[in-house]
């Protein structure tokens, strides 16, 4: 994946997320570039996975300090919203209800 900008020296960027791949980075950078929240991206130690076509390996994913806390509040708010919807698949199938 691609930065869309370079990591300045004389910034502070702060890590907000630890991602695994090429499709997990892209699902946080996406969320955070829907609310103008610039994004560096260190996939220092990824590695190509051919049968994928993809890039793997682990990734940390960063903002400037003065989007931290923005980026922490979307990032939890969007971890919640998994949780529900694993919550109301649970309920489901506890419920016997035929699938």
């Amino acid at each position: 994946m691609n930065n869309d900008i370079q990591r300045p020296a004389d910034n502070t960027w702060i890590q907000v997320a630890e991602t695994w791949g090429d499709a997990e980075s892209a699902i946080v950078v996406g969320l955070l570039h829907a609310a103008n929240i610039p994004t560096y991206i260190d996939q220092t130690g990824a590695f190509p996975i051919a049968a994928l076509g993809q890039i793997g390996g682990p990734g940390k994913v960063y903002v400037p300090a003065g989007y931290y806390q923005l980026a922490l509040n979307l990032l939890d708010e969007d971890e919640d919203d998994f949780d529900d919807e694993d919550d109301d698949l649970l309920s489901l199938l506890d419920s016997g209800l035929p699938l």
